[in-house]
């Protein structure tokens, strides 16, 4: 995985969540970033393989998830419980991470990506080896404040 290819995932994250979400989201400027990411209440990541391993995080608090559930499921669901919460935001994650490899598959067909996992729990932080170079994008939106995390290398994150 190429740091280039952080575009076509803010990109994805846009598109999804101004199409399939309802709420467009404005990016700040992407950033370099060391040690764990902030704590959240659900946090999905995505395995990404290709020239490389990288992981696609996206964290939300408790109140953003049950808006983007709600978003998602358009009314359809008569109680968010943290299961469905879990399922949506993996879901939103694997919407971000499918359109981006496809963007990317564009240029770089070897990429694939595995079904996201999820971490759901007050104040749970992803913690990335080390040796892993991550990249934070932020995202403003109706919806509050979110981040879009890339974490490039060998090792898999851990949560703590």
């Amino acid at each position: 995985m190429r740091l280039r290819n952080l575009r076509h995932f803010v990109r994805s994250a846009q598109e999804t969540f101004a199409t399939q979400l309802r709420t467009p989201v404005i990016r700040s400027r992407a950033r370099r970033r060391q040690g764990p990411l902030p704590a959240a209440d659900f946090t999905a990541l995505v395995e990404l393989q290709g020239a490389g391993t990288a992981f696609l995080a996206l964290s939300f608090t408790s109140a953003q998830a049950g808006a983007l559930a709600s978003r998602l499921l358009q009314g359809a669901a008569p109680e968010l419980t943290t299961s469905l919460l879990s399922d949506c935001v993996c879901e939103i994650a694997n919407m971000v991470a499918g359109l981006a490899v496809a963007h990317i598959n564009r240029a770089d067909p070897a990429v694939v990506f595995r079904f996201p996992r999820i971490l759901a729990g007050a104040g749970l932080r992803v913690v990335a080896p080390g040796n892993r170079v991550q990249f934070e994008q932020p995202f403003e939106g109706e919806l509050g404040p979110f981040s879009l995390f890339l974490s490039l290398g060998a090792e898999v994150p851990a949560h703590v």
